[in-house]
């Protein structure tokens, strides 16, 4: 029977070629050996399962080491063809050049190769490390060596991933700046063509022009024409202390909370409450009556802003928003604030939001002069937001008042 037995063919020089390139094809990028649970990306790149999940960290979101795209911790699928392939390569076919190499032994001694030469950066056997040529050089077992020169290999891809995605981080922000001044170059420009060509004819019957500017003039020409959307005050979203009027469109902070239902859009940690309309399209305007109140802040959040932790009111995280403080000092709250020159008080301030412009804009209404404007993008529901603070006198009760 034995000599029935097949003789094992050994792998052809072009077989070896093409594995050689099957090889590289199944090499991870990060770690550079073959792939280990193998993984593939969003993006369809495969990674070693190890290699992605330490280039990721505690990251949430994290870019492909290869081509840079997005995608979510964890967010990858295991490959089973690519970990049978690899299997086969590995078990079949030698992954060197040389058949002896390819059984671990070297090509001048015919002895394993167990040491990794530090200096010379060669595979090296028992025999080897006595020759001349290798005098006073340091030596690593092979397995010691591997798990160094990984983990340095590691160690500089983690850094250089994190500084890319910051560069990234900024390269969006810068993105969205030219965003946000493209859209004001257009709202100027409307300016200009109302200004020239449209104001001048007027009628009492036209609506008012959508421009700041043009609707400044329109407002001389027309005040009684100027009506501010009706909104009103909603109170699923109050905080305890903020006492609505009946036809909610006042609000009062009291020293004594009230017992509410912890309704899912209630504010708990802030003084401060919502709209009951939201908006994604068009163009809103209302007026606030903040003649009474020493302190507060008003604009516009996202939907998703949160109800149960303080609140940090920023456009980074869905806020676009003027504060007065008690100091009497007015401020546009972002990265850097931006504190407002102001020579008076004004007691109604207009706010102004923009779908078309992506501008959001705050006025003092009495006048129509122009306080302050700050480009957004973003694709939530997008409601009106008030905050009153405490620590008024005795003597005072602090409103803010939503002008109809």
């Amino acid at each position: 029977m034995d000599s029935l037995k097949q003789p094992r063919v050994q792998p052809s020089e072009a077989d070896v070629a093409a594995t050689g390139d099957l090889k590289d094809e199944l090499t991870c990028s990060i770690c550079l050996e073959l792939f280990e649970k193998p993984v593939l990306l969003p993006c369809g790149h495969p990674f070693c399962r190890t290699c992605v999940d330490q280039v990721c960290g505690r990251k949430l979101f994290v870019s492909c080491p290869f081509c840079r795209t997005e995608f979510m911790r964890g967010g990858y699928t295991s490959s089973l063809v690519l970990a049978k392939l690899v299997e086969k390569v590995r078990g079949e076919f030698p992954l060197r050049s040389s058949a002896r190499h390819s059984d671990g032994l070297c090509t001048e001694h015919d002895e394993k190769l167990l040491w990794f030469c530090k200096d010379d950066g060669d595979l090296a056997c028992t025999v080897c490390q006595d020759a001349l040529k290798h005098s006073n050089h340091n030596f690593l077992l092979l397995q010691e060596a591997h798990d160094l020169y990984k983990g340095l290999l590691m160690a500089t891809i983690i850094p250089l991933s994190t500084a890319m995605q910051k560069l990234e981080d900024v390269e969006n922000n810068y993105k969205t700046r030219i965003r946000h001044y493209k859209g004001i170059k257009s709202c100027l420009e409307k300016c200009s063509e109302e200004q020239a060509v449209r104001v001048p004819e007027v009628s009492m019957s036209q609506r008012a022009p959508r421009c700041p500017a043009a609707f400044r003039i329109w407002r001389q020409l027309k005040p009684s024409k100027l009506v501010p959307s009706r909104l009103t005050l909603d109170p699923e979203t109050a905080y305890g202390r903020l006492v609505l009027s009946h036809d909610r469109t006042t609000m009062h902070f009291s020293n004594k909370c009230r017992c509410l239902a912890d309704h899912p859009k209630r504010f708990i940690k802030v003084s401060a409450v919502l709209g009951s309309e939201g908006y994604t399209s068009g163009m809103h305007y209302w007026v606030v009556d903040v003649g009474s109140a020493a302190a507060w802040i008003i604009g516009v959040v996202e939907e998703s802003i949160s109800r149960k932790d303080r609140l940090e009111l920023l456009p980074d995280n869905g806020a676009w928003v003027l504060e007065l403080t008690r100091d009497n000092t007015y401020t546009a709250l972002q990265t850097p604030a931006r504190i407002l020159p102001l020579t008076s008080t004004p007691t109604k301030i207009g706010v102004c939001v923009d779908f078309d412009a992506a501008v959001i804009s705050f006025y003092c209404a009495k006048e129509m002069t122009h306080l302050h404007s700050i480009g957004f993008s973003t694709s939530s529901k997008l409601f009106a937001y008030f905050q009153l603070f405490a620590g008024a006198p005795r003597n005072k009760c602090e409103l803010l008042t939503i002008c109809h």
